[in-house]
Parts: C-alpha cells; sequence; structure tokens
C-alpha cells in the first residue's frame, strides 16, 4: 500500500487536526515526498544493478563453464603427468635395479681378477723356478760346449797331423821318382848285361852263379814288392772306407745345414743356433777331411800304379834273365858292379821300409780320426738327450705360460671395455648433453588482502596470455641479449622457445608453475629464470590494465632437476662403447693374425728332433 495514499485517508478522517499545524504537516508530506523520491530512485538503481548482476551472473557462469572444461582438461594432464611420472619412476626403479645388478657383477667381475692375478703369480713363482733349472741346463750345455771346443783343438792337432802326412806322401812321391830313375838305370844295366853276356859267352859256370844270386835278389825284391802291395790295398781300402765315412758326414752335414737354415727361418733359440755353429764348424772340418782323403787316394792310386810299373820292370827283368842263357855269356861282374848293385838294392829297401812306416802312420792318424768322430757322434746323442729334456721343459712352460697369458687377454679385455665405456660416457656428457627440466613458480600478491577467486582466476587468465603476447616476447628477447644469448636475442625465438619447451601448470589457485626443457641443467636454469624474471616485470608493469588487483612474485627461482627427461645421453654412450670395442676388437684381431706369421713351436722342434735322431747316428755308425 502506498504510504501517501494512507496519509491521505487519516486526512480525511480527521479535518480537524490540521487545522492547528498545518505547516508542519506540508514540511512532513515535502519530506516525505522527498524521500519517496529517493526510494523510487534507489529501487532503479536497484533494478539496473540486479540486471547488472545478473549479466555478471551469466558471466560468471560462462567462466565457470569454460573453467569447469579447463579443470577438466587440467584432470586429464595430471593423469597424464601422473602417468608419465609413474612411468618414469618404474624407468627409475628399472635403472636403479640395472646399476645393482651392474655392480654386482662388476664386484664379481673383480673378485675373478683378483683371483686370477694370485693365480697367475703363483704361476709366475713357478715359472722363475723353471727358469733356474733352465739356466742350470744351460749351464750343463755350455760345459758341453766347452767339451765341444775341446774336441775341435783336438780335431786341429789332427788336421796338423794330416798335414804332417801329406808332407810325407810328397816326399813319398819324390822317392818314387827317384825310385823310377833307380829303374830306368836298371833298365840300363840290364841292356848293358845283355850286351856283356854276349860277349862274354865263355863265362858259363861264373854266369850260372851269378844268374841264381841275380834269381834270388829278383825274388826277394818280388816278395818285397808283393808286400809293398799288399800295405797299399790295405791302406787304399781303409782310404776308401775313411773316405765313404766322410761322404756320409759331408751329407749329413749338408741335410744338418739344410735343416738349421729352415730353424733359422723358423726363429729357433739360442741353443739352435749353438747347436747349427757346432754343426757348421763339423761341416767345415768335414770338408777339409773329405779333401785330404781324396788326395791321399789319388796319391795312393799313383804309388799303386809306380809299384805296378815296378813289378812289370822286374818281371821284364827275370824274363831277360831266363833269356840270359840261352843267349850266351852274363855279363861280367866287376867289383864296381857289384858294390853299386848291393847299395842300389839296400836303397831300395830303406824306401820300402820307410815307405811301410809312413803308411803304417798314416792308418793309425786315420784310426784316432775315426774315433774321434765316434766320440762327436756320441755326444750329438748326449745333445739329442738333453735337447728332448729342454722341449719337454718348454712345453711345460708353454702351458703354464698359456694359462698367463689366458689370464691377461681376460684382463686387458675387461679394463678395455671398463676404459672404453667410461670414456664414452665423458665423451657423450660433452658432446651430446642431455636434456634437462627446470621448474619456477610465481603467485599472486594482494598487498595486505586477499584476493578471492574471481581475481585469482583472473590473474592466472591474465598471465597464460601474456605468454603468448608479442610484447612480452620482445621484452623477454631484450633480457636475453642483455645476457648475452644470442640464440633468444629475437622476439622469434623467444617466441619458438615458449611454444617448444615452455609449459604451466596451476595446481594451487594464485600460483603459476612454469617449466622449460632444455639440453643440460645450466642452460635450462639460465632459460627459465630470465623468462621468469621477464613475465613477473612484463605482468607488474601491466597492473593498471589488470582487474585482479593483484601483483606477481617470484615464489620460486629456476631450479632444474639431477636427472635427465630423456635417455639420448645414455643411447649416444652405448653406441660410443659399441664401436670403441669392436675397433678394439678388430685391432687385436689384426695384431694376433700378424703374430700368426711365424712357424709353431711343435714344426721346430720337429726339425730339430730330426736332426738329432738316434736312428741315423745309429745308421752312420754301421756304415762307417
Amino acid at each position: 500500500m502506498d504510504p501517501q495514499a494512507g496519509n491521505t485517508a487519516d486526512t480525511r478522517q480527521h479535518p480537524g487536526a490540521d487545522a492547528p499545524g498545518g505547516p508542519d504537516v506540508m514540511r512532513v508530506l515535502a519530506e516525505f515526498e522527498l524521500g519517496l523520491e529517493s526510494l523510487k530512485t534507489l529501487y532503479a538503481q536497484r533494478q539496473a544493478l540486479q540486471a547488472e548482476v545478473e549479466e555478471r551472473l551469466g558471466k560468471v557462469e560462462a567462466r565457470e563453464a569454460e573453467l569447469r572444461e579447463q579443470e577438466a582438461g587440467l584432470v586429464r594432464a595430471r593423469e597424464e603427468l601422473d602417468a608419465t611420472r609413474q612411468q618414469i619412476e618404474k624407468s627409475r626403479t628399472e635403472v636403479s635395479e640395472d646399476k645393482a645388478d651392474f655392480e654386482e657383477e662388476a664386484d664379481k667381475r673383480l673378485a675373478e681378477i683378483e683371483r686370477k692375478r694370485a693365480e697367475n703369480e703363483a704361476r709366475s713363482r713357478e715359472l722363475g723356478a723353471q727358469a733356474e733349472a733352465l739356466a742350470s741346463q744351460l749351464e750343463d750345455l755350455s760345459r758341453r760346449e766347452s767339451g765341444l771346443s775341446a774336441q775341435r783343438e783336438s780335431m786341429l792337432d789332427e788336421a796338423k797331423t794330416l798335414d804332417q802326412v801329406r808332407s810325407q806322401l810328397a816326399a813319398r812321391e819324390a822317392e818314387l821318382v827317384r825310385r823310377d830313375g833307380q829303374i830306368r838305370q836298371l833298365q840300363e844295366e840290364l841292356a848293358r848285361v845283355r850286351e856283356a853276356a854276349q860277349a862274354s859267352a865263355q863265362r858259363g859256370q861264373e854266369s850260372g852263379s851269378r844268374e841264381q844270386a841275380l834269381a834270388g835278389e829278383v825274388m826277394r825284391l818280388r816278395g818285397e814288392v808283393g808286400a809293398l802291395n799288399e800295405t797299399l790295398s790295405a791302406g787304399q781300402a781303409r782310404a776308401e772306407t775313411i773316405e765313404a765315412a766322410l761322404r756320409e758326414r759331408e751329407a749329413e752335414a749338408e741335410r744338418l745345414r739344410d735343416e738349421v737354415r729352415a730353424l733359422r727361418e723358423a726363429g729357433t733359440t739360442n741353443d739352435t743356433a749353438e747347436l747349427e755353429r757346432v754343426i757348421e764348424a763339423l761341416r767345415d772340418r768335414l770338408k777339409g777331411e773329405i779333401h785330404s782323403r781324396e788326395d791321399l787316394r789319388h796319391r795312393l792310386e799313383t804309388a799303386d800304379s809306380e809299384l805296378a810299373a815296378m813289378t812289370q820292370r822286374c818281371a821284364q827283368a827275370e824274363a831277360e834273365r831266363a833269356h840270359a842263357p840261352t843267349q850266351g855269356e852274363m855279363p861280367a861282374r866287376t867289383p864296381l858292379w857289384v858294390e853299386n848293385r848291393k847299395a842300389r838294392l839296400m836303397r831300395y829297401r830303406a824306401a820300402i821300409a820307410d815307405r811301410s812306416r809312413k803308411l803304417r802312420k798314416a792308418g793309425e792318424a786315420l784310426t784316432k780320426r775315426y774315433e774321434q768322430c765316434e766320440q762327436v757322434l756320441a755326444m750329438r746323442a748326449d745333445l739329442y738327450t738333453a735337447r728332448e729334456r729342454i722341449v719337454e721343459a718348454e712345453k711345460r712352460l708353454s702351458g703354464r705360460r698359456a694359462g698367463t697369458h689366458a689370464g691377461a687377454i681376460v684382463l686387458s679385455a675387461v679394463a678395455s671395455v671398463a676404459i672404453i665405456a667410461t670414456l664414452s660416457w665423458a665423451i657423450s656428457r660433452h658432446v651430446v648433453p642431455a636434456t634437462f627440466e627446470a621448474s619456477s613458480v610465481i603467485a599472486a600478491d594482494g598487498r595486505g588482502r586477499e584476493l578471492n577467486d574471481a581475481e585469482l582466476e583472473e590473474w592466472q587468465r591474465f598471465h597464460e596470455q601474456l605468454l603468448k603476447d608479442p610484447v612480452f616476447h620482445s621484452a623477454a628477447s631484450e633480457r636475453f641479449q642483455r645476457q648475452g644469448v644470442e640464440e633468444y636475442a629475437q622476439p622469434a625465438g623467444v617466441a619458438r622457445l615458449v611454444s617448444r619447451s615452455l609449459r604451466t601448470e596451476s595446481g594451487v589457485p594464485g600460483t603459476l608453475n612454469l617449466r622449460l626443457a632444455a639440453p643440460g641443467a645450466p642452460r635450462a636454469e639460465r632459460d627459465l629464470e630470465i623468462l621468469t624474471a621477464a613475465l613477473a616485470s612484463q605482468a607488474n608493469a601491466a597492473q593498471q590494465r589488470r582487474i585482479d588487483g593483484g601483483v606477481t612474485k617470484v615464489e620460486q627461482s629456476a631450479k632444474a632437476g639431477d636427472q635427465p627427461i630423456d635417455n639420448t645421453q645414455n643411447l649416444w654412450a652405448l653406441c660410443m662403447a659399441g664401436v670403441g670395442t669392436v675397433a678394439a676388437g678388430l685391432l687385436g684381431l689384426v695384431v694376433w693374425r700378424r703374430l700368426s706369421r711365424v712357424k709353431s713351436e711343435f714344426e721346430a722342434d720337429t726339425h730339430v728332433t730330426r736332426t738329432l735322431d738316434p736312428a741315423r747316428v745309429a745308421n752312420f755308425k754301421k756304415t762307417g
């Protein structure tokens, strides 16, 4: 009901009441009208405010719907983030388990390496003992070599004796020449005897006695010549036997020389080289003996032919003596002729005795030389026995050395792989930095008052839109340029950085979490720190244009995580380690193939065994 109408009704009911206080009533009515007008104005304002409120409520509802959609998107993003975090945690757990397994395997490998090192030390001590044993055997070989040197000196003495025999043979040749002259003189005397026989046929009795004496002398000379022939035949047979033995030894020396050359090409040890020198010296000595025996054989053949000629001449003299009676007279024997004949016979006897003595000495020298050769062959058998012991010791040493080498190879391979893996990891950290994520937090500050939800929502919306604002990109690029980061010194570079690497989160109203991914933790912290400072500065500079009424402060500075967010660095490290391991393996294979080009120790031992075979020595003894 209208108050003014009520007042009018009251006035009509009490007409007498207005009479005394009319002015007051009018004043009250005027005030009442003024109040009514103000009420109408307030009502109109209320209607306008209500319409504005309804309009704002519609906007708020639309904003709430948008916020609900954003909240649903945030929930989905949070779920994806939680799934990603779970996957990351799972990956970290797997990496931790792999790391624990690797550490356990490394501990086992180290324990195995220590055990093998102890075994190698024990084997080294055993090898040292074997080396001492080999040293004693080498000393034994040295003593035997000294014995060979003594025998070599005795051979030199025998060579001197052989030279003396050669000089004696030369003297014998001169004696044979002299005897040839004497035989010619005898032939001349026989011719004169024939002439004398024709001139003195009347001396029959004297010639008969002389004929008997001459026949006896001829028979004696024939016996001496036969004995000399037998001696020469025996010496020639002995010389031929020794010559055959020496030829066999020469062939043996040639075979030894070939085998020693093969051993030299195969890279034999020092004892084989010493044996080669001894065999070479023996070969030279055998060659000298062969030449001397050839010379002796030729001289013996010459002496044999001369003796045959002498025998023939004696036979001719006997035939002439047989024909002398039929021809008549014998030559007259004068005292001078008898003396000359006796002198000649004495010289013949002396020459034959001297030659027999020299041949006997030569045979004794050859016998002594043959005995010395037998001693050399016996020492060769001793060398074969010593060689067998040394080869057996070397086989045992090689077996133990092979175990040591295997352990060293395994240890070297493990150390090489570890070094390559460490270098690959260090190089990958510098060449291919891992991607780290840095985070910072900015918050709204009401400067003494608490901001409502609408203001906080407006604050967050403004900052999210500000990140896409070209003005912010320009301001941030200036900050990057002042920091010396030329990559983001232009607004376009900042825009790419924000769109590709920066993401925002808002878990609590009034806060905004900024996350930036970049290669390397220092770089991620630097770039995000510059962006956070530029965002806070630009937001506070635009405070007059904002309707939230709050300022922006940096609640948490940029800080990078301890672990990378990708496995790029690990993949590069694994690739480099694999390539390095393959390269090291190929290099080791090339070195092994070059070292394996030499002949094996088994082949070298086969050559030496065949050289010092006792069966060959026995065959040579039978031939000699």
